[in-house]
C-alpha cells in the first residue's frame, strides 16, 4: 500500500477494495497530531479499512461520500454501527435519490467541512449523478466518479446528465492547480494520486473545449472496458 503525505499533519491512505468485479478506492484521511481520520466512500472489504485505522490508533471521526452508487457507501452502515460517527452527503445527491443512514448531513455546493479537525471543502459536480461531489483536502482532490485519471464517470442513468459532467469538468481545470494530486474511485490502470499535470496529460475528457462535441464523444456507441477497474 502507497502512503502519500500532503500537509504536514495529514496523510492519505488509499486502500484498494475489491468484490467480484468491481475494484474501487476507498481512503482514509488521518490527522497525525489528534489520530482523527475520515474515511471516504467506504466499501467491499472493511479488514482493509479497520487495518489502517488500527495501525494507526485513530479514531473514525465520519465519512464523507462523494455519491450515492451502492459501490461508493457499501460499508457505511458497517462503520456508523461500529463507529456512531456522522455521515457527509450533497444535499442534491440525497433529494434526488433519497438517500438515507444514520448520522446522515447534507451539505451544499462549496461547503466548508470539518469532520475530526480536518478542514474539507465540498465541490458538488454533476454529471455521474445528480449530486456527486468532489472533496477537496489539502493538497488532494478526492474526485469519486467524477474524474478518473484517464477518464471521467459515466453519464447515462438516474440523475445522470453529459452536459452537466462537461461543465464540472470544466470547473475542476479552472480551479485545480497542476500540483494537486487526484484521487479518484476508480482506476484503469494508472497509479492513483498522480498530479492535475499527469492527469491532464492522459485525460482526454478534460480536453474538449466544445460542450457538445464532449457529450457526443462522452455518449458515443461501442465503448470498451466501461468496467475495466483495476
Amino acid at each position: 500500500m502507497h502512503i502519500y503525505k500532503k500537509e504536514p499533519r495529514l496523510k492519505v491512505f488509499p486502500v484498494r477494495v475489491k468484490k467480484d468485479s468491481f475494484v474501487n478506492y476507498s481512503y482514509v484521511i488521518l490527522d497525525e497530531d489528534s489520530l482523527q481520520a475520515v474515511v471516504i466512500d467506504p466499501a467491499w472489504e472493511p479488514d482493509k479499512i479497520n487495518a489502517v485505522l488500527t495501525a494507526a490508533n485513530a479514531t473514525l471521526a465520519g465519512i464523507l461520500l462523494t455519491h450515492s452508487h451502492f459501490d461508493h457507501v457499501d460499508l457505511v452502515g458497517f462503520f456508523t454501527a461500529a463507529w456512531h460517527c456522522p455521515v457527509w452527503m450533497s444535499a442534491a445527491e440525497i433529494n434526488y435519490y433519497r438517500f438515507h443512514c444514520e448520522g446522515l448531513i447534507a451539505f451544499e455546493d462549496g461547503a466548508l467541512l470539518s469532520p475530526g479537525g480536518i478542514p474539507v471543502q465540498a465541490w458538488v459536480t454533476p454529471g455521474h449523478t445528480a449530486g456527486s461531489t468532489c472533496f477537496y483536502v489539502g493538497n488532494c482532490l478526492f474526485s469519486g466518479d467524477t474524474l478518473f485519471i484517464e477518464g471521467c464517470g459515466l453519464c447515462w442513468g438516474k440523475g445522470a446528465n453529459p452536459y452537466s459532467m462537461f461543465d464540472s469538468l470544466q470547473r475542476i481545470r479552472t480551479n485545480v492547480t497542476k500540483e494537486v494530486l487526484v484521487f479518484p474511485g476508480h482506476s484503469f490502470g494508472l497509479p492513483v494520486g498522480l498530479s492535475f499535470e499527469e492527469v491532464m496529460l492522459n485525460n482526454i475528457y478534460l480536453n474538449f473545449k466544445e460542450k457538445d462535441m464532449f457529450v457526443a464523444y462522452r455518449m458515443r456507441n461501442d465503448q470498451q472496458r466501461l468496467y475495466a477497474f483495476q
